[in-house]
């Protein structure tokens, strides 16, 4: 079933007014329009933005998260690194704990708001990675549940992880690879980029490339971006079945490898 646009889910409303009210706290500031936003105030908004233009179909737990997975993070300096061991345990019981803190003060707040057991357990799953696979590299077998079933749950929470890289993934482009661009030699730049780009999905990866970019700009994301599983699955999205003579299905390419 189609969920209501989100103006017309007052739980919903309810839960995003909570965490912006939180997050309005940040004391760190970035230029918005003109004058300055707390930081997670505005990022937040942002990412839920770019969820909604990737997904216009979200359920509440999927905004929920963009809205809130880094809700009071300025407070995480306050779980410092020198107080475990200096080795690998260590480090992971340091993340550990950061993921935790973040999914407690998101279950805070949907709690208030009024939402049931199983919102929650599904928004803590995502937030702290329970038990689910990489969204890039999952199986058929990582979603099978008891009786031979799939674990639709499971399957969700791994749709939201993934629209949730992507939209992180064109934000950063959104608000960062120009001014990167401009600013820093090319090499570093692809540098960057091969980073926040490397969890792109295909349909991540389609829509960078819908966007606007100069020709130089276009060589370097296509050097940087993650290279998909089939690339002319890609090409022909990108494209469109009617495109022009590039495109895979013309007779004068028929033997011409895409992949």
């Amino acid at each position: 079933m189609t969920p209501d646009p989100p103006a017309q889910r007052p739980q919903l409303e309810k839960v995003i007014a909570l965490i912006d009210e939180v997050n309005a706290q940040d004391p760190t500031k970035v230029p918005v329009d003109g004058g300055s936003a707390p930081y997670r105030l505005a990022y937040s908004r942002w990412l839920t933005e770019w969820v909604q233009r990737l997904d216009p179909k979200a359920s509440d737990e999927l905004l929920i998260l963009a809205r809130g997975k880094s809700i009071e993070s300025w407070q995480l300096s306050q779980i410092k690194r020198d107080d475990y061991a200096p080795n690998t345990p260590g480090l992971r019981q340091w993340e550990m704990d950061r993921k935790k803190w973040l999914a407690n003060r998101l279950l805070t707040v949907v709690k208030e708001a009024g939402y049931d057991v199983s919102t929650q357990a599904l928004i803590e799953n995502v937030m702290m990675g329970k038990n689910l696979p990489d969204p890039r590299d999952v199986r058929k077998y990582d979603l099978i549940g008891t009786l031979g079933m799939v674990d639709f749950k499971k399957l969700q929470a791994v749709c939201m992880i993934q629209t949730l890289d992507d939209a992180e993934a064109l934000l950063f482009l959104e608000k960062n690879f120009e001014e990167m661009f401009n600013r820093m030699p090319a090499d570093e730049v692809a540098t960057v980029c091969k980073r926040e780009l490397s969890r792109l999905s295909q349909n991540g990866i389609v829509t960078v490339l819908k966007q606007r970019w100069s020709p130089v700009q276009q060589r370097l994301l296509q050097k940087v971006l993650p290279v998909p599983f089939k690339f002319a699955d890609i090409m022909m999205d990108v494209e469109g079945v009617a495109a022009a003579s590039t495109h895979p299905g013309d007779w004068r390419y028929a033997n011409f490898d895409y992949d």
